[in-house]
């Protein structure tokens, strides 16, 4: 890494000569290497990065997330649901991310409507009353 961010002197300072002390450095380590990086495309980092033979791989962005084919074809991502009640036409959520041979995980729906749950919430669970609920909706608290 030394010699990608043109720091020869990283090679020899007491600091960075294991693990531990370069992990009790990393802030330091991440400034270097941000203002390194923040000067490249991610494409021109990937390049200096493998001539130095140091592993590393591209970062999607979120909007190269939802179609990349790979994420498409193992159902990490989700674009099948219904989104016209919030009034966007398509969008994408992630799907199961571990999936198991026996378990492969899934999603049924794309989560509550905001406020469908206060009666098992505030009643069931922390014992307020059907009154008070109504009380707070009347007075917009919830």
């Amino acid at each position: 890494m030394k010699n990608v961010l043109k720091k020869p002197e990283l090679a020899v300072d007491p600091r960075f000569d294991n693990p531990i002390k370069r992990f009790d450095h990393v802030d330091f380590l991440d400034e270097l290497i941000e203002e390194w990086s923040s000067e490249l495309t991610r494409d021109q980092a990937i390049k200096q990065l493998e001539e130095e033979r140091i592993p590393c791989g591209k970062t999607y962005s979120m909007h190269e997330t939802p179609s990349h084919p790979n994420l498409k074809a193992r159902g990490m991502i989700r674009d099948d649901f219904d989104f016209s009640k919030w009034n966007v036409k398509k969008a994408s959520i992630p799907g199961p991310l571990i999936k198991f041979s026996s378990c492969k995980g899934s999603i049924e729906k794309i989560g509550p409507e905001f406020g469908e749950n206060n009666k098992e919430i505030y009643c069931d669970l922390l014992g307020y009353s059907l009154d008070d609920l109504k009380r707070w909706k009347r007075k917009k608290i919830i």
